[in-house]
């Protein structure tokens, strides 16, 4: 993979990441095996979001047309 994305990791650095894709791996393979519930075609999937509400009153925070937000640094 170092060499598809042509990074140069030094012999340390490659066995790490072996050692990280095959824990993925195993993961995944697991995850294979997992029991799959099929879902009916009959159920409607309808929309899991929520409505967004605001939190505070803009008019304390708008100055003009921008809003005023705390300093960063």
């Amino acid at each position: 993979m170092a060499l598809l994305a042509r990074i140069e990791l030094d012999k340390k650095e490659v066995e790490e990441l072996q050692k990280d894709l095959g824990t993925i791996l195993d993961y995944v393979s697991k995850l294979k095996k997992a029991p799959m519930k099929e879902v009916e075609s009959s159920q409607k999937i309808s929309n899991v979001f929520r409505e967004d509400e605001p939190i505070i009153d803009e008019s304390e925070i708008k100055k003009g047309k921008h809003i005023k937000v705390k300093h960063i640094f």
